[in-house]
């Protein structure tokens, strides 16, 4: 859902509210969460505050934004949260309240445009990892994919068998995003490796599977590693 909702935050050119919604326990469970979830995404979709949001989803009583939201536990019905941002607002008693709005384009302001393609760049995710070898990177190179995001640890820090071959990668044309596997905080630019000199893209705030769906749309307008960060800064 994470990524779905940030996929179309990108591409859907609307003002109106777009709502997701799930649940985390079924209708036959104790204390199941999916009535009173549904209940909220509509009241939050019928509100005239939710106008110019973007895409958003509520559950457990929250709103969140798609850029920030993760997934962060597999069984919690508080599962969706936004650490890095905090959630825009939330739903109690059938009213909506907000506290912020995110400063990240969206909808109408994105320049991203899908209409009338049937697929986007292949994308694949390599992790760094203890004594990680690079048969799962090389089978992407291999593969044709035109996109590479690293799961770096850390700041995105590479792995030293990665590295070299990452490098000979985006010489080669193949974008290179440096991402992070822990769950907060961002992946900043130039911090532990020179991005510039190698032509590599720092992911900013985004986890792995939204920078993924970042770089396919960024792809199906340039292979520009200096425009790609744009995007990453700003999207």
């Amino acid at each position: 859902m994470e990524e779905t909702a940030f996929f179309l935050n990108l591409t859907l050119k609307s003002n109106k509210p777009i709502i997701l919604v799930g649940a985390m326990r079924a209708s036959t469970a104790l204390s199941a969460d999916g009535p009173l979830n549904l209940y909220n995404a509509v009241v939050a979709a019928g509100s005239p505050k939710s106008v110019g949001r973007g895409v958003m989803i509520v559950m457990n009583g929250l709103i969140l934004g798609a850029h920030a939201t993760i997934k962060m536990n597999t069984t919690d019905v508080q599962t969706f949260q936004a650490p890095n941002a905090g959630a825009l607002g939330y739903v109690f008693n059938g009213k909506v309240h907000y506290n912020q709005r995110t400063e990240k384009l969206h909808t109408t302001q994105s320049v991203f445009d899908v209409h009338g393609m049937t697929k986007l760049p292949k994308v694949g995710i390599i992790y760094s990892y203890s004594n990680v070898e690079a048969d799962a990177l090389n089978a992407l190179v291999d593969n044709n994919y035109q996109g590479i995001i690293h799961a770096g640890v850390g700041n995105g820090n590479i792995h030293k068998n990665l590295f070299p071959k990452l490098v000979t990668a985006c010489k080669n044309g193949i974008s290179i995003v440096r991402s992070s596997r822990v769950p907060t905080g961002p992946t900043t630019l130039a911090a532990e490796i020179d991005d510039s000199k190698y032509g590599f893209i720092a992911s900013q705030e985004l986890n792995p599977q939204k920078a993924r769906i970042l770089l396919m749309l960024a792809l199906t307008k340039t292979k520009d590693y200096k425009t790609i960060q744009t995007y990453f800064n700003h999207y």
